[in-house]
């Protein structure tokens, strides 16, 4: 589900720049590595810019050369001046741009060292088709991700957890629901009545496998 927040003033100003007219470059120096692909700068007026490195897509955090990603990132670029080179912004308010240290760009590098997968849905730049083939290289050698027989990629591992969470959330809920049943339903609900009563034995309510709701009822016992 995609919210609407609002963003940070800066993050406006971005935003009128590349309705208006063509995005300007500009630099800073990094302050903070949130994971491989997602770097925060301190622009030339002391203001903190979340950065998206465009084209390119990390293991997330919990998948296996996520950590390395991340001191992949950080090694090339944590404390150096960058060139920002500002693409749009993406719906968390972050900006997303080229990345330039020393004259190299950080996406080529984080994708021939095996760190990052071109972001085929996002990649749709001249400079995509280049990288296109940095990746074919690693994987052909096996570095990096590609040293992994089948590495899952990010947006999958993401999908998989957004499932799982939202089941989580399902089953918590069904309990819930559960236990409401059980409290207006019993026959001890605000009383002191018994569970068994002339030949017959109070069944709690519960939910069947097929999730449908089985209400408090009394059994007759033969």
């Amino acid at each position: 589900m995609f919210v609407v927040k609002k963003l940070p003033a800066l993050a406006f100003i971005f935003a009128s720049i590349f309705a208006t007219g063509p995005a300007y470059c500009w630099t800073g120096k990094v302050v903070g590595i949130s994971d491989g692909d997602t770097i925060t700068v301190l622009t030339q007026d002391k203001q903190e810019m979340r950065i998206r490195i465009y084209g390119v897509d990390c293991p997330e955090k919990g998948q296996d050369f996520g950590s390395k990603a991340k001191q992949f990132t950080s090694d090339k670029v944590f404390g150096k001046t960058v060139e920002i080179d500002p693409i749009s912004i993406d719906r968390y308010g972050r900006t997303i741009g080229i990345v330039d240290v020393n004259g190299l760009n950080l996406s080529r590098m984080l994708i021939e060292s095996g760190m990052a997968w071109v972001y085929e849905d996002y990649c749709r730049m001249l400079e995509c088709d280049d990288w296109r083939a940095a990746q074919h290289r690693a994987k052909s050698q096996k570095i990096g991700i590609w040293s992994m027989a089948s590495p899952t990629p990010p947006w999958d591992f993401r999908h998989a957890d957004s499932v799982k969470h939202n089941d989580e959330v399902e089953r918590s809920t069904a309990r819930s629901r559960s236990t409401a049943i059980h409290n207006s339903s019993s026959p001890s609900f605000g009383s002191s009545a018994p569970s068994t009563s002339s030949g017959r034995t109070w069944v709690d309510p519960y939910i069947r496998k097929d999730g449908t709701e089985v209400k408090g009822h009394w059994r007759s016992e033969k």
